[in-house]
């Protein structure tokens, strides 16, 4: 349910941790010949490792290898440019063969993006865009092997490591453009929860989806539930059944959730869930968690402190898996009743 620990497959797998497939082989290889030169280089391995744990671990460890691999690629750039320095290109014809050879090339890249793109219903600037990018990335190429020719081996090295940087950036920095993340609050958010602050007593709790837990402590100064560090499934449990079952269930386990995590502070529970139950003399979850939506349904707990919910609209989008949390089967840990929500919007009005 939490997309960072969800298992990847092998391309968004090697497109974060390398920018794109293709620089991710060459950085693999070149860690291996890296690691063949410099027996010191195994230490990188479990690091290594830990990043390829992302393939069942989630998103979030890719980030462990990026560094491993980015020193493999390192390496194999610098073999590829001292084999460049032994070629000796004897006069201008061997020029014009590379010339020719990178233009055949250029044009074939250029055909397959163009098809590409195609089946894409792509937009006239993309291809523009692509097209831009290899005319100046053959062109140091092209340079480099002038250079070459000239025996001027220094600038030579200056045009490839600038193409070298183009091929292995460019995915990376398209990638990180195109990532615009909205922020956590939109300013109204903000001014309305601000509002919240001289409403609510520092002890009360809004009860919200664990996003928002800390930045809303920062701006109503009040509790929550959950927060970016207590995210667990115990404790996400409480704030999805609030959030989507019915009004009466809600209000109750709003009520025994914020009173039972308040009492935790002085008497530690191993599950409140469970202390709740033992309380009330309920041995069967089911049965217990059905009780709240009954009107005869009597909280022994006394209130201490105010409720508020938080449930903004932009949360729509991600209410499927807030609500997965409490509609798990709390006995075998299956989803048998998955949670349905649409959201749709105006495409048009006509009087």
């Amino acid at each position: 349910t939490i997309q960072e620990v969800e298992s990847i497959d092998l391309s968004v797998f090697m497109q974060r941790i390398s920018s794109n497939e293709i620089i991710f082989l060459l950085s693999f290889i070149g860690f291996i010949l890296f690691i063949k030169q410099h027996k010191s280089v195994i230490l990188a391995l479990p690091m290594l490792l830990l990043g390829f744990l992302a393939l069942k671990g989630g998103l979030r460890f890719t980030i462990y290898a990026v560094p491993i691999m980015a020193l493999g690629f390192g390496f194999l750039c610098i073999k590829f440019l001292e084999y460049l320095e032994k070629i000796k290109i004897q006069d201008i014809k061997d020029i014009r063969f590379f010339g020719s050879l990178l233009i055949i090339i250029f044009l074939f890249i250029v055909l397959f993006i163009f098809f590409y793109l195609i089946q894409k219903n792509f937009d006239s600037y993309d291809f523009l865009g692509y097209f831009a990018f290899l005319l100046i990335l053959f062109f140091f190429i092209f340079m480099a092997l002038k250079f070459l020719y000239k025996k001027n081996l220094k600038l030579m090295r200056v045009f490839l490591i600038i193409a070298i940087l183009m091929i292995s950036l460019s995915s990376a920095l398209r990638h990180i453009y195109n990532y615009k993340a909205p922020t956590v609050f939109t300013q109204n958010e903000a001014i309305l929860l601000t509002k919240l602050k001289e409403l609510a007593s520092r002890e009360d709790y809004v009860v919200t989806w664990w996003d928002y837990g800390y930045p809303i402590r920062y701006y109503s100064d009040v509790k929550t539930l959950v927060d970016g560090g207590k995210h667990l499934g115990k404790d996400n449990f409480f704030p999805s059944f609030v959030l989507s079952k019915d009004q009466r269930s809600a209000a109750n386990m709003a009520r025994l959730s914020v009173e039972y995590t308040e009492k935790s502070f002085y008497k530690p529970y191993n599950d409140l869930l469970d202390a709740m139950m033992r309380d009330y003399n309920q041995s069967n979850v089911d049965l217990f968690l059905n009780s709240l939506s009954k009107e005869n349904f009597k909280i022994n707990t006394p209130k201490t402190r105010d409720i508020y919910l938080y449930l903004p609209s932009r949360m729509v989008s991600i209410f499927s898996t807030v609500a997965s949390f409490s509609f798990v089967d709390l006995e075998t840990g299956e989803l048998n009743k998955p949670f349905t929500f649409s959201t749709s919007y105006i495409l048009g009005e006509n009087n």
